[in-house]
């Protein structure tokens, strides 16, 4: 464990039902609590993002070290965009952890030892642990996988009673028990309340169901869903090749019913008949600060993620400091000598930029296209990259195309908000049917930005080709085929990537777009052979370039691409 001195810690965990945290006083090996207290529900993936930013905001703000465990935080994306988050609340935090409930209550249960944790709660969920091999099983949601749950108990006990009813057209003492506790009188208005019953709502049956547990369709229930669930146990536990294994329960449905555990066991040792079961003594919550502490170690590493450091682009500027005394003259002249670090950057970038040009001029001419992914300034630079290709070189808009987080609007009013949603930037691919063929280009400046990895991620799946173009200077994660790193460090106004990260990621994208165009035959030495001439300005240049090209008078091109309905490049591929 570090020495820590004086700081504050604040320790998170969300749940389908309540979100419980806690604050602590941290020096060097000791921790006080200060204060803790019960939220609402935590669940990452059921929240709409306002309600879970709305959540965060209610707890404490002076954090040196942040730990934030929510249900449904699974995948990459969504520990992007938590840390995103936490880092908008917490600006001043040292330290941001997040993940999901399971790594906390595996923490708790375990503080980095091997074993299985099952947690039986509103959901349910199994994570094992052996060496660095995690398996999980379960935790899939409501609809696809919750076996076991408090959720999957009210649901299958509703429905045995509704078929009783149906079949007899008798209310078995359940169902009245459960009418009398939400004060209903018919089955109808039963099945009206189940209709728009969330998934807190059915699982706060299972008391009821546990008061009637010796009707025997009930036990039948409790015994089904015990034994869906060590059945998930047992297959974690074969995946780890662990005969022995020490296994911990949790939740509310195990921690409040000491039938359901004994249902449990019995179930379990029918497949693992050495295996060690206990309930987990400690609250969830304590794992969450069990993790902070430890700075990780001996937490499931591919489930548990720190906030990565501060990026280049948000760091102070030392040259900026002070600046409001500047003269105009002397402001003008610090953002000009500013942009030599946008040279550097480029020259720095030479080689993937190269390889870049390459890769999508093979996939254009294999008839794939190239899209542009991003979010605030830097999507709007892919935006306006790709509507410049078609008049300058007549390339069809499908071919290269912009996409931004937000849609057009955010071209003109921010929506920067969307950039934490990974799911818009896939769904947008899906749209337009992305191929093997098709190469995607994700812009972030700060390189962690949620819907640019989740473009290189349906990249990935699809088979497509991924290029990403960021600012950062860290290591970037394994994910796209090609990375260029524009390292043009610290803005002078810190956070701002219209700046320096801007000009350079446009400049880059010029260099990418004119090389390809150049690799395609659509340029002739240094001018544009497939301009199309839809303005007088561009007719003059057409002209010009026709003359140049045939060694004619510029009264002849004129002629020539008055008759060609000023169609430059069938004159061209005509005579050339």
């Amino acid at each position: 464990m570090e020495d820590l001195a004086n700081l504050h810690l604040l320790a998170v965990e969300g749940g389908a039902t309540r979100t419980h945290w806690r604050l602590y006083q941290v020096h060097h090996h000791k921790k006080n609590l200060i204060e803790e207290g019960l939220l609402g529900c935590g669940n990452w993936k059921s929240l709409p993002f306002a309600a879970t930013r709305a959540l965060l905001r209610n707890l404490p703000k002076k954090c040196d070290i942040v730990a934030v465990f929510l249900a449904g935080c699974a995948t990459e994306e969504d520990r992007t965009a938590v840390r995103s988050l936490c880092k908008e609340i917490w600006p001043s935090a040292q330290r941001i952890l997040v993940g999901s409930d399971r790594d906390s209550g595996y923490g708790a249960a375990f503080q980095g030892k091997d074993g299985i944790l099952v947690i039986a709660g509103t959901g349910s969920a199994v994570t094992g642990k052996k060496g660095p091999q995690i398996e999980t099983a379960a935790g899939w949601g409501k609809l696809l996988g919750d076996p076991g749950s408090g959720f999957a108990l009210g649901v299958l006990a509703l429905r045995e009673g509704l078929r009783r009813f149906d079949l007899e057209q008798t209310v078995s003492p359940f169902l009245q028990s459960v009418r009398k506790r939400l004060g209903i009188r018919s089955m109808r208005q039963l099945t009206d309340w189940a209709e728009q019953a969330d998934k807190a709502d059915l699982a706060d049956l299972a008391p009821v169901l546990f008061e009637h547990q010796k009707d025997p369709e009930i036990h039948a229930i409790l015994w089904s869903a015990a034994l869906m669930l060590a059945e998930c146990c047992s297959a974690v536990a074969v995946r780890l090749k662990d005969e022995r294994p020490s296994v911990r329960l949790a939740g509310g449905i195990f921690e409040h019913h000491p039938e359901y555990v004994r249902l449990f066991r019995k179930a379990l040792l029918r497949h693992l008949p050495h295996a060690e079961i206990s309930l987990s003594c400690n609250l969830g919550v304590e794992g969450a600060v069990w993790l902070a502490l430890q700075n990780q170690t001996g937490a499931p590493p591919s489930l548990v993620s720190e906030a990565p450091p501060v990026a280049a682009t948000e760091e102070k500027n030392p040259r900026s400091q002070g600046w409001r005394s500047f003269s105009n003259e002397k402001l003008v002249q610090l953002f000009v000598e500013e942009e030599i670090y946008v040279q550097e950057a480029l020259r720095g970038a030479i080689r993937p930029l190269a390889q870049a040009i390459d890769i999508v001029s093979k996939r254009l001419l294999m008839g794939g296209r190239l899209f542009y992914m991003g979010a605030g300034t830097s999507g709007r630079l892919g935006i306006l990259d790709a509507a410049e290709l078609p008049p300058t070189f007549g390339l069809s808009p499908e071919t290269v195309q912009g996409i931004l987080a937000g849609g057009s609007a955010a071209l003109i009013r921010s929506s920067e908000a969307k950039e934490d949603d990974a799911k818009l930037a896939i769904t947008a691919l899906r749209r337009r049917k992305l191929t093997p063929q098709d190469t995607i280009c994700a812009l972030s400046a700060s390189g962690t930005t949620p819907f640019a990895w989740g473009a290189i991620r349906e990249a990935n799946r699809i088979g497509a080709y991924s290029i990403l173009i960021t600012c950062t200077p860290q290591p970037i994660p394994p994910g796209p085929n090609i990375a260029i790193q524009l390292v043009t460090g610290p803005e002078l106004l810190a956070g701002s990537t219209r700046l320096k990260a801007g000009t350079a990621t446009k400049i880059a994208l010029n260099i990418l777009s004119t090389g390809v165009m150049i690799r395609l035959g659509r340029v002739r030495d240094h001018s544009m052979a497939y301009l199309h001439p839809s303005n007088r300005k561009l007719r003059r240049r057409a002209i010009r370039i026709l003359s140049d090209i045939l060694r004619i008078t510029q009264s002849e091109a004129q002629k020539k691409l008055k008759s060609a309905d000023w169609n430059l490049k069938t004159i061209l591929t005509k005579n050339c």
